[in-house]
């Protein structure tokens, strides 16, 4: 039997994960676009390459920060939104 060993996370601050999930979208899109299906690589891979197109794109971690002050932003008119309307 296979045991499942959990590697402690490090913790990854919010627009590298950003940039990670934005870099992956476009690894995935380019091997399909090859006509490669992204089943047949390994999370190894996927995360190699994923690294290699952060690295060669800046952008993609400015759209990350970007993405993530919109949403900080959102979130707090949201609280002080629901806040006014409490009050």
């Amino acid at each position: 039997d296979k045991v499942a060993v959990r590697t402690p996370r490090t913790s990854v601050d919010p627009i590298t994960k950003e940039a990670q999930k934005i870099a992956k979208q476009q690894v995935l899109a380019a091997i399909r676009n090859k006509g490669g299906n992204p089943a047949d690589y390994s999370a190894e891979q996927i995360s190699e390459y994923v690294a290699k197109v952060i690295q060669h794109k800046p952008e993609i971690r400015e759209e990350a920060a970007r993405r993530v002050e919109s949403s900080r932003k959102m979130a707090g008119d949201l609280i002080s939104d629901l806040f006014e309307d409490a009050a």
